[in-house]
């Protein structure tokens, strides 16, 4: 019997979101079990809105000569809580391991070479499975739990708390008349993700032209000059545009309200692209060198705008030619895109 669960979760944003179906059928098969998570500081705050954990460890990333009595720590708060499984969702080694040395004597995840040895149930990645939209990957790994659930779609709803500050936030375009945009132009993994700058810009100003859209930048911290570059480029010399930028400026529920809040994101494959699908946005995202099928936006109501090139997805973080599968993305592709979104309901 399960009475004390507890998962090491994704490091990254977008993988957190896609998890929160996971974690939701775990509450469902395990109603009066005391469920823990182990999460990086950087995507904790998204269990605030998920009524799942009763317990989010909270920990940095070690790196230097020090490491070692941080994470001693760490697996010091794993042993108190004390767990009789856990579910290892990343792929790491390090996960399995941490699982293992907290003493936790049923571990199940996904099999490696050498992480089969760590879990005491690992479960096969077949080619097939790895074909599959992450969703569907992350609840296979439920399979030795009772089998393997239905699909569904990752989702939570915004605080009152984060609304009220993205209000704040969104405050200065208050009084703008046209529909509300947000830009996602940024990726943390790399710039094989990143759709030219100055195409954003020239749809930025077409969506101000035709449908005189409000345009909202968002992304972390080092988005930063990417958005004001962008920003720059679309005002012009009009100093009273209505544009706002947001970037490093949210947190990720805060983020959450100002997507649900948007008409429309136009987003590169990050971390916010799965926000905006979890809290009901919709969305075009611009897809090159990763791959759609594994982790478009899940569902059938967002448009997704591609180049299948040769040697797209590559999963590479920095392209290494001459970033076709992006640079052949033009702007009518994407205007059209947000033209259709905006044309249905």
């Amino acid at each position: 019997m399960t009475n004390r669960l507890l998962v090491l979760g994704p490091s990254w944003l977008g993988d957190a979101v896609m998890a929160i179906p996971t974690y939701r059928e775990l509450r469902r098969r395990f109603p009066h079990a005391r469920l823990g998570i182990l999460a990086r500081r950087a995507v904790a705050g998204l269990y605030e809105a998920i009524p799942v954990f009763d317990e989010v460890m909270v920990y940095d990333r070690p790196k230097g000569a020090g490491r070692f009595l941080p994470y001693a720590d760490l697996v010091g708060r794993l042993e108190k809580f004390n767990a009789d499984t856990a579910l290892v969702l990343p792929r790491s080694l390090g996960a399995a391991w941490t699982a293992l040395i907290a003493g936790t004597p049923r571990r199940i995840g996904y099999a490696t070479r050498v992480r089969r040895f760590l879990l005491t149930e690992a479960v096969d990645r077949d080619p097939s499975l790895l074909r599959t939209h992450r969703v569907h990957y992350y609840q296979h790994l439920l399979a030795p739990l009772g089998g393997v659930p239905a699909a569904e779609a990752p989702h939570f709803d915004v605080p009152a708390g984060a609304r009220e500050s993205a209000a704040h936030l969104l405050a200065p375009l208050a009084q703008a008349a046209g529909p509300l945009v947000v830009f996602n132009p940024g990726a943390n993994y790399g710039s094989a993700k990143q759709w030219p700058e100055d195409r954003y810009a020239e749809l930025g100003r077409r969506l101000r032209a035709r449908f005189d859209a409000s345009i909202v930048f968002v992304g972390g911290p080092g988005d930063r000059s990417v958005c004001d570059r962008i920003a720059h480029e679309i005002r012009g010399s009009a100093s009273n545009e209505p544009i706002l930028d947001l970037a490093g400026k949210t947190s990720i529920l805060e983020l959450g309200a100002v997507l649900a809040a948007s008409r429309l994101v136009v987003t590169n494959d990050t971390g916010a692209m799965h926000v905006a699908q979890a809290v009901g946005s919709t969305i075009v995202a611009i897809f090159g060198s990763t791959d759609p099928v594994t982790t478009a936006p899940y569902g059938e109501q967002h448009r997704i705008v591609r180049e299948p090139v040769e040697c797209s997805p590559c999963l590479l973080r920095e392209c290494p030619i001459d970033h076709r599968c992006m640079v052949r993305v033009d702007v009518d592709r994407v205007f059209n895109a947000c033209a259709d979104a905006f044309e249905r309901p």
